[in-house]
C-alpha cells in the first residue's frame, strides 16, 4: 500500500483502540480533511482484513480505502461527514488536536443499503451515551450519485 500524503489539516495519531485521525490545526465548519480513496469493488471481492475500511458506494460497489480516511474513527456525536465525492467535510468547526470522526452507520434518505453484514459491528469505543453507541442496521454510505473517482 502506497503511503497516502497528509494534507496540512489532519493527522493520524495513536489511540487506546489502535489509531485515530485527528485535526492538525482548527478547522471551520464544512471544511475538507480528507478523502476515501482507493480500488472499487463488488462486496465478494473485499478482503476479509479490509472490510472495516469499505465506503458502500451507489449499485452495491464498495470503496476500499487506503488513504488517511481509514483512520477516521466511529462517533454517535461524529464532528465530520462524508460527502458526496467521497471527502470527509466537518460538521461544525473542529479545534486543533480533537479527534475526527464519522457515523459509520449514517445511509441517507432515499438511499438502500441492502442487507447488513455482521462484521460491521461493534460496540462503541467513544464513551458515548447516545442510544445508537453499538454501531448495527445500515453501513456508511456516501450522500451523493455518480461514480466515485480514485
Amino acid at each position: 500500500m502506497a503511503k497516502a500524503k497528509t494534507p496540512a489539516n489532519c493527522e493520524v495519531f495513536n489511540t487506546p483502540h489502535g489509531t485515530g485521525l485527528r485535526a492538525a490545526r482548527a478547522l471551520r465548519a464544512g471544511e475538507t480533511v480528507c478523502r476515501f480513496e482507493g480500488p472499487i469493488v463488488r462486496s465478494e471481492e473485499i478482503p476479509p482484513s479490509e472490510i472495516r475500511h469499505a465506503l458502500l458506494l451507489e449499485d452495491g460497489r464498495w470503496l476500499v480505502d487506503q488513504g488517511l480516511a481509514r483512520n477516521a474513527n466511529h462517533s454517535c456525536d461524529p464532528n465530520c461527514r462524508i460527502d458526496a465525492a467521497n471527502c470527509v467535510i466537518t460538521l461544525r468547526a473542529v479545534a486543533a488536536g480533537e479527534e475526527l470522526t464519522l457515523a459509520y452507520n449514517i445511509v441517507y434518505p432515499g438511499e438502500d443499503p441492502g442487507p447488513w453484514d455482521s462484521r460491521w459491528s461493534s460496540s462503541c469505543a467513544t464513551g458515548s451515551s447516545s442510544p445508537g453507541a453499538t454501531r448495527r442496521g445500515t453501513p456508511t454510505r456516501r450522500a451523493g450519485t455518480g461514480p466515485a473517482r480514485s
